[in-house]
């Protein structure tokens, strides 16, 4: 099996590859990255390797296609074993999917160069390489959104729409994707011009995604607690918003109003594409749910609270933030 034939995104994934093998070489020189189709990235290490072996590069290429689809995955990341040696890889879904990042106003191949930064990041950021903890998927998402912004300038809605979309993940479907505070860090930073992103050099995006994680993501028995709470909704989806399930998150902030880490996750799913048109339409037609909305935002502006308003986790006296800070403040 060979390299994929050339097309936009297998040469951005290409390109990309490349430059992000040449500042971090000592972890991805063994990188296999490939499509649902073929490979279209080897490592400079892997090459000499898996050229001696494209029957075994095809069957994986295969099979990890089946088990990302069975899975509803767009994108993944793991480790292959051909030949007796491993080799990290990244395979990515290049058909129009959902959007991660940006809204169907922008260029689809924004979400899915998104998931190729956010499944680099795994690689590359030290806190993204924990696995299947919440802090490993803030810090990818960080990475992604940053790289966003290096790639395709701050016009686009990704500061609005991601964090409202990954919130929609976490109430419907996977608890550790809550990694909306992390993103709202992002675009925090960003706007208030205490980082300039765009001039990050691509190891400090991945030390500063790392510092975000690690004061950014939530505790275990708050990401717990939250997916809890919207059990009830998440009982009633299959694979589409619909109008009752809005519905029952409204519901649910309404019986959890004092808790601000509930209302946070409820609130940016409200603010989601997909349901913001049934949350208006119940607004109109049903006065017990315009009721609830209008409790939680007298409730909301007693409490002060803002979504604006992001709690840090304690951190060591010397940061990465501090640090990177300090070289813009000296050069």
């Amino acid at each position: 099996m060979g390299i994929e034939p050339e097309d936009t995104l297998a040469r951005t994934f290409r390109r990309s590859a490349k430059v992000y093998e040449r500042s971090f070489p000592e972890k991805l020189a063994n990188l296999l990255i490939a499509t649902f189709e073929a490979p279209v990235y080897i490592g400079s290490d892997a090459v000499e390797h898996l050229s001696r072996n494209t029957k075994a590069l095809g069957d994986w290429v295969r099979n990890n296609k089946e088990d990302l689809i069975s899975r509803k995955w767009v994108g993944g990341q793991g480790t292959v074993h051909i030949d007796n040696r491993n080799h990290d890889y990244v395979m990515l879904d290049t058909a129009p999917g959902k959007n991660y990042f940006v809204s169907d106003k922008w260029p689809q191949k924004m979400n899915v160069i998104g998931v190729f930064d956010h499944e680099m990041g795994h690689l590359l950021v030290d806190e993204g390489q924990k696995l299947g903890h919440h802090s490993s998927e803030c810090a990818a998402d960080a990475f992604a959104v940053m790289r966003h912004v290096q790639r395709f300038g701050d016009a686009t809605d990704i500061f609005d729409h991601a964090p409202a979309f990954t919130a929609r993940v976490a109430v419907l479907t996977s608890k550790i994707h809550y990694t909306s505070i992390a993103m709202a860090r992002v675009a925090q930073l960003h706007r208030s011009g205490a980082v300039d992103i765009a001039r990050l050099s691509l190891k400090e995006t991945a030390r500063l995604a790392t510092e975000i994680a690690r004061g950014y993501s939530l505790e275990k028995r708050v990401v717990d607690k939250i997916h809890n709470a919207f059990s009830p909704a998440r009982a009633l989806y299959n694979d589409v918003v619909t109008l009752p399930i809005v519905k029952k998150v409204v519901e649910i902030l309404a019986e959890k109003k004092d808790d601000i880490d509930i209302w946070r996750a409820g609130k940016l799913f409200l603010q989601a594409s997909d349901t913001r048109a049934f949350l208006q339409q119940l607004q109109k037609d049903d006065r017990e749910v315009q009721n609830s909305l209008d409790l939680l935002d007298r409730h909301e502006k007693e409490k002060g609270w803002s979504l604006d308003d992001l709690e840090r986790k304690p951190a060591p006296p010397r940061t990465v933030f501090a640090e990177i800070k300090s070289w813009f403040l000296e050069g």
